[in-house]
């Protein structure tokens, strides 16, 4: 339900929190493959790694327990993330 109102009102699939993580790599990290799905749909980005190197697409494919999300994942092209905003360190 948060995700669905999330892309209802366009707000930035691919915000980082602190630790550099996006909403789709917090639902792969979950196991939840519905609200994974909406964000992939609404055009997340599974190729944005947080502050440790993981991103969504590494987190599916090397996590047996997130295999039905990879397999929605494997179809999205590979895309260079967008440099990390936020304050400088």
């Amino acid at each position: 339900e948060g995700v669905s109102l999330l892309t209802q009102v366009k707000a930035q699939l691919d915000t980082q929190n602190r630790l550099g993580e996006t909403a789709l790599l917090k639902a792969v990290q979950g196991h939840d493959r519905d609200n994974a799905k909406v964000l992939i749909d609404a055009g997340a980005n599974p190729d944005i790694s947080d502050s440790s190197g993981v991103s969504a697409r590494s987190a599916a494919i090397g996590d047996p327990r997130s295999a039905s999300i990879a397999k929605l994942i494997k179809d999205v092209p590979v895309r260079k993330p967008k440099a990390m905003q936020g304050p400088s360190l």
